[in-house]
């Protein structure tokens, strides 16, 4: 399986169901370590990560239909952002059916994105 078609695993669907992120703000006080324990609204955002990555797959797919190397990495740059969003969707439709989806979903490229999984839990 390609990364862009990697499935939710087990422990990110089991955080947006079970961590409520939500939650309003109660301080506790505890002498004995004097610090604040808070339980804060913390908003979760999904980061994207690769997304330059894509122009790989829509190389792939245009190659498939039977276009040249050449051809498939001009057009290359028109197709990559219809995958994102087809990848974005499928993520976002998975957690987005949680208990305490993500805020927000924010796609990266370049060099920030270079290494590491597909996406990443902020």
């Amino acid at each position: 399986m390609s990364e862009p078609e990697r499935a939710i695993v087990a422990a990110e669907e089991q955080f947006f169901n079970e961590c409520n992120t939500e939650r309003g703000g109660n301080l506790h006080y505890d002498s004995r370590y004097m610090v604040l324990n808070s339980c804060w609204v913390v908003p979760v955002i999904v980061v994207l990560t690769k997304a330059d990555a894509m122009e790989g797959q829509a190389i792939g797919r245009l190659r498939e239909q039977g276009m040249s190397m050449r051809d498939a990495m001009q057009n290359a740059g028109s197709l990559a952002p219809q995958i994102l969003s087809e990848v974005r969707t499928k993520i976002e439709s998975k957690l987005n059916g949680c208990k305490y989806p993500p805020k927000t979903y924010l796609s990266l490229s370049g060099e920030l994105s270079s290494s590491g999984p597909l996406y990443q839990l902020c």
